[in-house]
């Protein structure tokens, strides 16, 4: 695994963006995953064969590489899809696709270039259902760790939250809400105990939010990082991590690029 922190052009945002940045971006026909990493690499890709059973996802950071398992060649960290996630088409390219029940999920294990107590987590996404968010729960994790480690969902009413997974008061939440079944671009950013929400580039700040995440699970992709519960039930393009609070001109400008 390899994140690398200079300043690099993104090539989906095609604009200058500093910083650490693990990107999750399924591309191609159910075979061709794309990693798109932003500082100091160009974007690497690589096929992988279905037939031989296990499916890799984009690595974070790394290069896939098209064998009989999920290895990432530069360093062991690559996503899996789990349950009955698979792909379809997404506002970019390819999309990340979860039914909302239990399993279904990207899991991204435990690297430390996600152990993040400030960052940005952005993706692309679109509700499968104008009614609930979930099969599995009234929540959906759109991105998140298990307890204690830090996790973005929607609510019932489709209500960003930033969460301290499973930890009484260890919340805090949006004023907007994504109650249709359009693409929505939506991001977090959490600078120490300031942390803002955008959707579709608008900024949306919240109150002053001072905690402390831990981290000894594993993260994931459409469902909570431990067990894959609390599944996404809809798609999910161009996820992100950074490992700062990007700014509200760099989230509208990805947000301008990639609409």
């Amino acid at each position: 695994m390899y994140c690398n922190q200079f300043g690099q052009a993104d090539n989906h945002a095609r604009r200058h963006v500093d910083g650490v940045v693990c990107r999750f971006a399924a591309h191609g026909q159910d075979q061709f995953w794309e990693n798109q990493i932003v500082g100091g690499f160009h974007p690497q890709t690589d096929h992988v064969n279905r037939r031989h059973g296990r499916r890799a996802a984009a690595g974070i950071g790394g290069v896939v590489v098209g064998r009989r398992n999920a290895n990432d060649s530069a360093g062991g960290n690559n996503g899996e899809l789990a349950g009955s996630a698979t792909y379809d088409k997404g506002q970019v390219g390819q999309a990340f696709a979860f039914d909302g029940t239990r399993g279904s999920s990207v899991k991204v294990g435990n690297p430390v270039q996600l152990q993040l107590q400030d960052f940005t987590i952005a993706a692309w996404i679109k509700r499968g259902d104008i009614e609930s968010v979930s099969v599995d729960s009234p929540n959906a994790v759109l991105f998140g760790y298990g307890l204690g480690g830090y996790a973005l969902y929607l609510n019932p009413g489709g209500a960003l939250i930033l969460s301290k997974y499973n930890v009484r008061g260890g919340e805090t939440k949006s004023r907007a809400a994504i109650k249709d079944t359009d693409w929505h671009h939506v991001a977090v950013t959490k600078s120490g105990s300031t942390v803002v929400f955008y959707v579709d580039g608008v900024a949306h700040p919240a109150p002053a939010y001072d905690v402390e995440y831990v981290f000894s699970t594993e993260a994931a992709i459409g469902a909570s990082g431990k067990n894959s519960v609390l599944s996404f039930w809809g798609l999910m393009d161009e996820v992100g991590i950074y490992d700062r609070a990007l700014s509200n001109s760099e989230i509208q400008a990805i947000y301008a690029k990639q609409k």
